[in-house]
């Protein structure tokens, strides 16, 4: 008797953790797919890069990316909700401020206090840009 009840229990429990699994496999696969179409002319490799349009251009997709950051974060494990939502602040929110979330300054060619060459500045802000979306995307589990 008490046998079967602990099997019924682990079995229960079983399904229940295979169900949160390919739950949070069919999430991240739309995820992934959603900030890949969206950010497909910058990331993984820029097709085009113009620092003073790129926020113009982030500011019009940030509603679909915001939307599908909400859908996943609850498939997000427990243990990974902050910090997938201190990579969300860090993608779309220069400062750190909720006040500043979609400026994007970061992103700025000119915004780099710490180099005055151009290049450089570029550089860096697509490192910067290319960093926070892998970081982001990190979360969502591959295949």
């Amino acid at each position: 008797m008490e046998i079967t009840i602990l099997i019924a229990l682990f079995t229960i429990l079983g399904l229940f953790a295979v169900q949160r699994y390919v739950a949070y496999r069919v999430a991240s696969a739309k995820f992934r797919d959603v900030v890949l179409r969206e950010l497909s002319d910058f990331y993984p490799v820029f097709t085009r890069w113009n620092g003073v349009k790129l926020g113009s251009e982030l500011k019009g997709k940030f509603p679909t990316l915001q939307a599908a950051v909400s859908d996943f974060a609850a498939s997000v494990p427990w243990y990974n909700k902050r910090a997938f939502g201190k990579a969300w602040m860090a993608y779309c929110n220069a400062t750190g401020r909720d006040c500043d979330m979609n400026t994007y300054l970061h992103y700025f060619d000119a915004y780099d206090p710490f180099t005055s060459n151009q290049t450089e500045a570029t550089a860096n802000a697509k490192n910067l840009f290319h960093n926070n979306v892998k970081d982001l995307l990190s979360y969502a589990h591959k295949g």
